[in-house]
């Protein structure tokens, strides 16, 4: 992985991840979970099997079934990244993700969610 461009994503999602608001019981922080360098090593280290897998996961959470964070887009930014470095076929995942839209498009329009 080009750690350069991995340092970057990082550094630019760490912007604004903690703040403080005002609740009736005071002051509290928040602070959102944010992909760090332990993250690329993870992906780094991952079978590329493995790294598929969960690529996929991610993928299906937040850009098929719509639940999305800023933590999860660096990940998935960071292991397409990782799986790039690693020069894989993109072809069965470009497959694998028409398939499973298709599917969850029809599940909707039933009234279902998969």
């Amino acid at each position: 992985m080009n750690r350069k461009i991995a340092d970057k994503l990082i550094e630019v999602g760490q912007k604004d991840s903690c703040f403080k608001i005002e609740t009736q019981s005071g002051p509290k922080g928040i602070c959102f979970a944010r992909a760090d360098q332990s993250d690329v090593a993870h992906y780094e280290a991952m079978p590329t099997d493995k790294l598929i897998e969960a690529y996929k996961g991610l993928v299906w959470i937040v850009d098929i079934y719509g639940q999305t964070s800023v933590c999860d887009m660096q990940c998935i930014s960071l292991m397409t990244m990782e799986l790039d470095s690693r020069k894989i076929d993109w072809k069965p995942i470009e497959k694998w993700y028409h398939e499973a839209e298709a599917k969850q498009r029809i599940a909707e329009e039933a009234g279902e969610r998969c």
